[in-house]
């Protein structure tokens, strides 16, 4: 709409002067560029931040070369202790067009209402009312036989609001759009192709949430707490966990295992409240000798914040390959961050890793290997392992994640991090 608005300003300014004053480096109109915003991308020019507070004026456009980007967008038991051995969570706006030469980051307010936050010539994702990137499914959720995630489609949403309700239509098969109104206080199961999605940042579920041998689910802004593993996957594929706050499991919060596939896990937080031992997050896979494993226990964990009381498992993975980006870590007297053993290949990118112990370690005896690029280290202790690890024929290699999925466009420098997830991270007010 900014873009636009903008085009039809500019020329009208020109007919009635016959000539405008070309601005380069701010919006034109009357807006007033105030600077922050959440946009990555990938520039083609030099890198051109945008922070700066004042009135651009003038009647030209913003001349550049590139394209305005915003920012839209476990159940075996192997427990990890020491070494992981033994029983296993713009507005630019103005009058003219705003292209922008590299990183142009910045929110400026005026007469306009198009969002500039992003990277030269990145494709950016659409903002949600709060400033945060609107859900969009990547990863390997979105790819494999064929398939991708599409839960109940564009199926006219049902609201529940009782416990007996949502256990009635989250089960089967039949495609399903579940809007959950409130506070559930029990467990359920899922069935293929559901949409359930929190309305609001206050809808919970007190109790165990079990999804076994099903695929095509889509489980959004909801906060789950309890239950022995809070959200416990086994057998299945194709599953997009999107803007959850999940916490206080008996043992994990979310454990995905026994062939489960195809999983991506978005702006989700966790954390432990209550006390005791054996606080752990996410584990892919049935255990470091199921071996039926490969060629499963594909996932990708992006935009996650793994916060207070968190003691493992963030994730612990198995057999796969896992793409590990744009996480943050704070869980302050974590005994490991990231797990990789039996056969797993890890790409750690641009995560933050602040005040904890081991950001990433093998964690069985068995071939591994951990690729780790881009990330921010900050006061932590203990490991931080790549290449090779362990032992055993056939050890896997380095996997690229660009060569299955795009992810660029949401891809954040690591020092973006911790602002953009503490923000972001759990339910949102939508939809």
């Amino acid at each position: 709409m900014g873009f636009r608005i903008g085009l039809f300003l500019s020329a009208f300014v020109i007919v009635l002067w016959g000539c405008g004053e070309s601005d380069t480096d701010d919006s034109t109109g009357t807006g007033t560029d105030t600077g922050t915003g959440f946009g990555p991308g990938s520039g083609t020019g030099g890198a051109k931040t945008d922070h700066s507070t004042g009135t651009s004026a003038g009647t030209g456009a913003d001349t550049g070369t590139g394209a305005d980007t915003g920012t839209g967008t476990g159940t075996g038991k192997d427990t990890d202790t020491g070494t992981g051995t033994g029983k296993d969570t713009d507005t630019s706006t103005g009058t003219g067009k705003d292209t922008g030469t590299g990183e142009d980051t910045g929110t400026s307010t005026g007469t306009g209402e198009e969002t500039d936050t992003g990277t030269g010539t990145g494709t950016g994702t659409d903002l949600m009312p709060n400033g945060c990137p609107a859900p969009e499914l990547i990863g390997w959720a979105a790819v494999g036989g064929g398939q991708t995630t599409t839960g109940g489609g564009d199926l006219t949403p049902q609201v529940v609001s009782s416990l007996d309700e949502l256990k009635s239509l989250a089960g089967g098969d039949e495609p399903r759009v579940i809007h959950v109104s409130g506070t559930m206080d029990g467990g359920f199961s899922v069935g293929s192709n559901k949409t359930i999605v929190g309305l609001g940042k206050d809808a919970r579920i007190n109790g165990q949430v079990t999804m076994k041998g099903v695929s095509n689910i889509i489980f959004r802004n909801l906060t789950v707490i309890g239950g022995s593993d809070t959200i416990g996957v086994s057998g299945s594929h194709h599953i997009w966990f999107d803007h959850l706050a999940v916490a206080d499991g008996g043992d994990g919060v979310i454990d995905i295992t026994r062939e489960s596939d195809h999983c991506t896990l978005s702006w989700c937080k966790v954390w432990y409240d209550r006390g005791g031992g054996h606080k752990l997050a996410w584990l892919f896979g049935g255990g470091s000798k199921h071996y039926a494993d490969r060629g499963h226990n594909n996932h990708t964990v992006h935009h996650n914040w793994f916060a207070k009381g968190v003691k493992q498992r963030m994730p612990r993975l198995l057999f796969g390959q896992g793409h590990i980006f744009n996480n943050y870590y704070n869980s302050v007297d974590n005994d490991y961050c990231i797990g990789s053993g039996s056969w797993a290949t890890l790409y750690v990118e641009n995560n933050y890793f602040k005040d904890v112990n081991d950001p990433h370690r093998f964690q069985d005896k068995h071939a591994s290997y951990i690729e780790a690029v881009g990330n921010e280290y900050d006061n932590v202790m203990g490991k931080q392992d790549t290449g090779n690890g362990g032992s055993g024929s056939d050890p896997p290699t380095v996997w690229d994640p660009s060569s299955v999925y795009d992810y660029k466009h949401l891809l954040h420098t690591a020092a973006e991090v911790p602002a953009i997830v503490q923000k972001c991270a759990g339910p949102q007010e939508f939809p």
